[in-house]
């Protein structure tokens, strides 16, 4: 499971679906959306104003995933999810909310070990 806690009120929401170690967390620039992930490979996006698992995909990396990052984006119904894992693998995908999908874009390959962590530059345009 997954905590979310409100610091100015104070109010923990669980998030619960995850049955494998939760190891990626990220919010959307909006905060409408949070991108989680597991040891087990499932990547969740979850709908903030309901904190419901609006999309959940199985086996995203092979041996885990281990980072996950939105593209910061002024709109999160048509915007860019990466994953990372134990794969070596960087995955970009395009999510869009209107349809509830995720299609995978393309797969950056050229690690030779887990990739641990990825993050984009302030204006999306980069990926570390």
């Amino acid at each position: 499971c997954c905590h979310v806690w409100n610091l100015d009120s104070n109010v923990v929401q669980v998030l619960t679906g995850h049955e494998n170690t939760l190891l990626a967390m990220d919010v959307s620039k909006t905060g409408e959306l949070v991108a989680t992930g597991c040891s087990g490979g499932t990547l969740r996006i979850w709908a903030m104003e309901s904190f419901q698992s609006v999309i959940t995909i199985d086996d995203v990396h092979d041996l885990g995933l281990t980072s996950c990052a939105f593209k910061p984006t002024e709109n999160d119904h048509e915007t860019t999810i990466v994953t990372a894992g134990n794969d070596a693998d960087i995955k970009v995908w395009d999510f869009d909310m209107k349809n509830m999908n995720m299609n995978l874009k393309i797969v950056l390959k050229g690690h030779s070990a887990p990739v641990m962590s990825i993050a984009f530059s302030t204006a999306g345009n980069f990926l570390a």
